[in-house]
């Protein structure tokens, strides 16, 4: 997202609710209870893109009770997304001094360290996760173990944990696009062509995916293949990085 959209997005929630200042505790208020439902909801909205929401019940939630441990987790995922990094740092701080033990916290504190290029961090937030046999999301923590390792540069080791996190569940669409890229780059088309048809039936299409169906059906000489997956880019993200690679690859084979 933008970071002018995540500007406005803050400042409106901000005006909203700047008339809801704490006043006198209401005996007859949980206020627990009345933070953990805004949590919940909060991060409803927030996993459904709905950000302008999502802000508004996490900051009420924190209205009821600011040691909400979710509260806290859910706004420092929020500031992430919205790409307030020193924000979401803050939160997530606030919630690991509530919880240092909470496996999903422990995850998503994990992902936003190497965001920020605190590998090694990242690496000992997501080996705690793993230690918890109880925990049901390890696929995913292996897929984020993948996503670190490819930003700092080992493939190698990218590679590795992504073929783990697909043992664990063979759905998972970052991992298998991930692999689908890298061994487009390793120049093994064959294989890079069955990562991406993979991947084509479990997630939605991205920009990435898109350019990289372009290609690969441009290898493989499928004008037809390679004119369907243009055309999608080109209709549903005209204004993507891809697009623009896109046009400028037809520029090319027009001269």
């Amino acid at each position: 997202m933008p970071r002018y959209l995540s500007q406005v997005i803050i400042f409106v929630c901000l005006l909203l609710l700047s008339a809801c200042t704490t006043g006198p505790r209401n005996p007859d208020i949980n206020y627990s209870k009345a933070a953990e439902v805004n949590a919940q909801m909060g991060v409803g909205y927030m996993n459904q893109g709905n950000y302008e929401l999502a802000m508004i019940k996490l900051i009420k939630a924190l209205e009821f009770d600011e040691d909400n441990l979710h509260a806290n987790h859910y706004m420092g995922e929020l500031y992430r997304r919205l790409g307030e990094l020193d924000k979401a740092d803050e939160y997530f701080l606030q919630a690991l001094a509530l919880n240092a033990a909470d496996s999903q916290l422990l995850n998503n504190y994990g992902v936003y360290l190497c965001e920020v290029s605190r590998y090694k961090e990242a690496e000992n937030y997501f080996a705690k996760v793993l230690k918890n046999p109880l925990y049901t999301g390890k696929a995913l923590v292996y897929e984020n173990l993948g996503l670190c390792a490819k930003f700092k540069g080992n493939l190698a080791e990218a590679e590795k944990h992504f073929h783990h996190a697909l043992k664990i569940n063979p759905k998972l669409g970052k991992s298998l696009l991930s692999l689908a890229l890298l061994k487009f780059d390793q120049r093994n088309k064959v294989s890079a062509y069955s990562y991406f048809k993979q991947f084509s039936k479990v997630s939605r299409q991205t920009p990435e995916s898109l350019w990289l169906g372009v290609l690969l059906e441009k290898a493989r000489g499928s004008r037809s293949g390679m004119g369907n997956y243009s055309l999608r880019l080109k209709s549903r993200f005209p204004h993507s990085k891809e697009a623009e690679m896109l046009a400028k690859m037809e520029a090319r084979e027009k001269k």
